[in-house]
């Protein structure tokens, strides 16, 4: 059963039960395991643990939900990015597996696709749910997206995962930069707002262009400045996050696992942990928590052993 939600995304409701599902797992968990009915697209009976070693994207979607459907080229796409680079994405609908393979049929899917009734609604309430995993099954980051343009944060959270510089939007990405005006047109602020693009100032670049652009010299200087301040605003977006938010989603993540390391008594890789916290953003409240309880910890880790065989009568 699908309710009309918050700001237009769909709220599952398993049956007719009214009762609202689990919490959706958050940045440094493991989400529950799949039971899937039947797959689509794959020879493979595909699993979290056997997506462990790889990185993946798990997408929760319905078939009724106009959302997950006008997505259907975004996850092809999706699937053929992770293909290239050594990941996986995986999508689970929330149907039974007779109108999965209608679906299926009907719009040429070619993307994995799992008929999963069950565990689904474990990933949280609203759909489409998109997850992007680590090598070891945490999530690193988990959103609702539902318009093409929402999935800018994946790629850069995929790029960082990768090594391998972000895809940007398709707006952003096919988008030229305009031509500079004519010499005798072109305001000589342009110029200097040029000259700190090239240095990579890009905060006082932008507030250079948009200066030129409220009181423009002239209609080519107007014109083209502001092309630029509207690039820079996707442009600086992007920056933000891979400066910013993905550096503090993983160190909100370490700090779950160093939590739990430490609570098992394995305080070596606890320290580790906390460690990453600390390069990765030191600037940030979760490196001061790091700080704080790293040099709580003990000397040590506790170590247990157990039995092998049972021991002799």
């Amino acid at each position: 059963m699908i309710v009309s939600g918050f700001l237009g995304l769909a709220i599952l409701l398993p049956g007719q039960v009214l009762t609202p599902p689990n919490p959706p797992p958050s940045v440094g968990e493991r989400p529950p395991e799949f039971q899937v009915e039947r797959w689509f697209n794959t020879d493979e009976s595909i699993t979290l643990e056997s997506l462990r070693g790889t990185y993946s994207v798990v997408v929760v979607w319905h078939a009724r939900d106009n959302y997950s459907r006008r997505l259907f080229r975004t996850y092809e796409k999706l699937d053929r990015r992770m293909r290239r680079d050594g990941g996986r994405l995986v999508t689970l609908c929330v149907e039974p597996a007779a109108t999965v393979e209608k679906l299926v049929l009907e719009n040429h899917l070619r993307f994995p696709i799992g008929a999963e009734r069950n565990t689904a609604y474990d990933y949280g309430k609203f759909v489409p749910t998109v997850m992007f995993l680590d090598k070891d099954g945490f999530v690193s980051w988990i959103r609702n997206p539902i318009f093409p343009s929402d999935f800018p944060e994946l790629e850069t959270t995929m790029a960082a995962a990768f090594g391998k510089p972000p895809e940007l939007p398709a707006a952003m990405r096919n988008q030229e930069l305009p031509t500079l005006p004519p010499v005798d047109q072109r305001d000589p602020r342009i110029s200097d707002a040029e000259g700190l693009f090239a240095e990579e100032r890009y905060g006082e670049a932008f507030a250079a262009y948009a200066d030129v652009a409220a009181n423009p010299l002239n209609a080519a200087s107007g014109d083209y400045a502001r092309a630029m301040v509207d690039y820079m605003k996707r442009y600086l977006k992007i920056r933000r996050y891979m400066d910013v938010q993905l550096p503090e989603l993983k160190c909100s993540m370490y700090l779950r696992l160093a939590r739990i390391e430490a609570a098992e008594g394995n305080y070596d890789v606890a320290r580790q942990h906390y460690e990453r916290i600390l390069r990765i953003f030191p600037q940030g409240a979760d490196a001061v928590l790091a700080k704080r309880e790293m040099e709580s910890l003990p000397a040590a880790s506790v170590t247990t052993t157990r039995p092998t065989t049972a021991p002799a009568r």
